[in-house]
């Protein structure tokens, strides 16, 4: 008789979360169980539920999440929020658990945008930065947090009031060049040997909290972005499903945005198409 994996989905509640439910829900090797710090659409998804647990910052997060890992036989963790994913690779030989996953300094990369660019900036099109002391910017810029996910504090700047204003409010911000082209996400998935096996590219045509709500896959898979996965691919280790987002500046080139270490909320589409990103992950990961 099969056995069934149990999987820890943390947080559960995020659209991320929700695309892991749906990806390993059918399959007969995995039991899944749904965790959070704050009660959220995920109580009412996840079957197997587990509440109140401390935030993923506080102290003894670490020590609870082991008791419940070694309380419910977990096997496998997989983190749905990128700052949990690094917390959670970083603290992996202490848990008990797999954490489905790339490796601990890929997750640390892909947390930093600054971290990101500063590795790729002369193999992949990075975006012009500036510094706050930067006389003459050409407005619009764009400034965004170092490390942040979900387009949040993320503005188009117009003038230095509105960048005064803003950058006041907190430290971390990086300015950047305004891109005003097409947005595009790259999902790619790379297995244990380091081969990338899949590149889907796919328009982000509608983004709503930094999540694309309206997505086109019937779009070509360019030679141009099938380089620039292979290239971020070469110099940073992956393992399962990942993602990249690109957007086109004033002369149509494509410049990278991010790299995330886990699957696109989005991906769905592909899982749909047959390609189902988290269910390969885990068996990757095995």
């Amino acid at each position: 008789m099969l056995t069934k994996k149990r999987v820890l989905v943390f947080p559960c509640g995020s659209e991320v979360a929700l695309e892991i439910y749906d990806s390993l829900k059918h399959s007969a090797h995995f039991e899944i169980i749904g965790a959070s710090s704050v009660d959220d659409h995920g109580k009412f998804i996840f079957e197997n539920y587990i509440g109140d647990l401390p935030f993923y910052t506080a102290k003894n997060f670490i020590a609870e999440l082991t008791k419940i890992i070694t309380k419910f036989k977990i096997d496998l963790i997989y983190p749905a929020m990128d700052a949990v994913i690094c917390k959670l690779k970083e603290n992996e030989n202490k848990l008990g658990a797999l954490v489905v996953s790339s490796p601990f300094e890929t997750t640390k990369t892909c947390l930093s945008k600054s971290k990101t660019y500063e590795v790729l900036k002369h193999k992949v099109n990075t975006p012009n930065i500036y510094s706050f002391n930067q006389q003459n910017l050409n407005f619009p810029v764009f400034i965004k947090p170092d490390i942040g996910y979900g387009s949040r504090d993320s503005f188009k700047i117009n003038n230095y009031e509105e960048l005064n204003f803003y950058v006041k409010k907190r430290a971390d911000y990086i300015i950047c060049e305004y891109l005003e082209g097409d947005e595009y996400t790259i999902d790619c998935f790379t297995n244990k040997e380091g081969e990338l096996l899949f590149t889907g590219a796919r328009k982000r045509s509608r983004i709503s909290n930094g999540i694309s709500a309206k997505t086109e896959t019937a779009i070509e898979l360019t030679v141009e972005f099938k380089k620039i996965a292979q290239t971020i691919n070469e110099l940073i280790s992956f393992r399962g499903a990942w993602f990249f987002q690109l957007k086109k500046n004033s002369f149509g080139n494509p410049v990278l945005l991010e790299i995330a270490s886990r699957i696109a909320g989005s991906s769905a589409v592909y899982r749909m198409q047959g390609t189902n990103f988290a269910l390969l992950s885990c068996f990757d990961l095995l």
